[in-house]
């Protein structure tokens, strides 16, 4: 008869022994123990040698390891930054034009005063073969209507004034008004626009000292010039540089402004009585890039 003996040991009987190991450790002296170390060391350097092998071998697999990867990765860094510093250029150049055109802007309100108008700033975007008309970017939505005037801007500088602030740098004249209006665009008629009229003040430079002021006419001539007429010859000495006014109107100009300056004048060879005025306007009004619409409905 054989007897069967089964050896069961349980995870306590298993921790009670390593508690006793790890005190019997604790009370072998020092010698002992760094030899017991240096075994264990020997027998786990294998594996652990294993282990570092696999994990590098892994590790070389990986994308961001791999140079072909690092060099598409820094392409694409690169072209970003440049795509960046693009961006970046174009909005200082946009920044830089919105401050030239508050500073625009701030000097024609300084202008108005406390008139109840506002201002539509547009850029000519186009003109006829003649440069009789001119195509402006802001419409009907933007708040332009046919009839309103519309401003031309030059330097004071230009003029041989000297500015005393940067809101005073520019000025305002008189370049034409709205002819017709779509949604988001409208067309210019320009003072040199052959049927364009508009009442004007012909007064006497600065340099003259004279006090009087003749109402006349501007009209646009065939030729492209611009003429002043309806002003007598008797009682109005109009001379060379005396300043062209477009009248004040609440419906469409609330305050007198200059639109160009005597070019000649001599009594109408048809009707002597009468001053026969050729106007140069203050702008170029072939090279115009920006204007300003004055809405008084606003």
């Amino acid at each position: 008869m054989s007897r069967k003996y089964e050896l069961s040991v349980t995870s306590k009987q298993v921790f009670m022994w390593l508690m006793a190991f790890s005190f019997i450790l604790v009370l072998l002296p020092k010698s002992l123990t760094e030899r017991v170390d240096h075994l264990v060391t020997d027998l786990l350097s294998p594996f652990s040698n294993k282990a570092r092998q696999w994990s590098l071998s892994v590790s070389e697999k990986l994308p961001f390891n791999n140079k072909e990867y690092a060099t598409d990765s820094e392409t694409d860094l690169r072209q970003a930054l440049e795509t960046y510093e693009i961006k970046l250029i174009h909005l200082s150049k946009e920044l830089e034009r919105l401050r030239d055109s508050n500073s625009k802007l701030a000097g024609l309100r300084q202008t108005f005063g406390m008139s109840r108008v506002s201002f539509i700033l547009s850029d000519v975007v186009g003109s006829d073969i003649k440069g009789r008309k001119a195509y402006l970017n802001q419409g009907e939505a933007e708040g332009a209507k046919v009839g309103q005037i519309v401003l031309g801007m030059f330097q004071r500088n230009q003029q041989g004034l000297n500015a005393t602030s940067q809101d005073d740098v520019y000025q305002m004249c008189v370049v034409g008004r709205i002819d017709s209006v779509s949604k988001h665009s409208s067309k210019l008629r320009l003072v040199n626009d052959p049927g364009f009229r508009l009442p004007v003040l012909v007064e006497p430079s600065i340099k003259r000292l004279d006090e009087g002021r003749a109402n006349g006419v501007l009209e646009g001539l065939p030729m492209g010039e611009v003429s002043v007429k309806m002003i007598e010859v008797k009682g109005n000495d109009i001379r060379v540089g005396d300043p062209v006014m477009a009248c004040s109107d609440p419906r469409l100009l609330p305050i007198e402004m200059v639109i160009g300056y005597v070019k000649s004048c001599e009594p109408d060879k048809i009707n002597p009585v009468m001053w026969q005025i050729s106007v140069e306007p203050v702008v170029d009004l072939h090279t115009l890039k920006q204007v300003v619409i004055v809405n008084t409905n606003w």
